[in-house]
């Protein structure tokens, strides 16, 4: 994963795994990030909104 992060939440959905917001540190961590099991590779997804 490109952003080191934990308290994620994470879904494993048709050959994807799908790792939203967590925090680093102190730091609430916002993005999506999508890593795909076939090219090996993690993709960024757009922000999630926190209200």
């Amino acid at each position: 994963m490109p952003q080191r992060r934990h308290g994620v939440a994470a879904a494993a959905l048709e050959g994807q795994l799908w790792v939203c917001g967590g925090s680093y540190g102190r730091q609430d961590v916002r993005t999506v990030e999508v890593y795909d099991v076939d090219t090996f590779a993690w993709v960024q997804m757009p922000c999630c909104n926190l209200h």
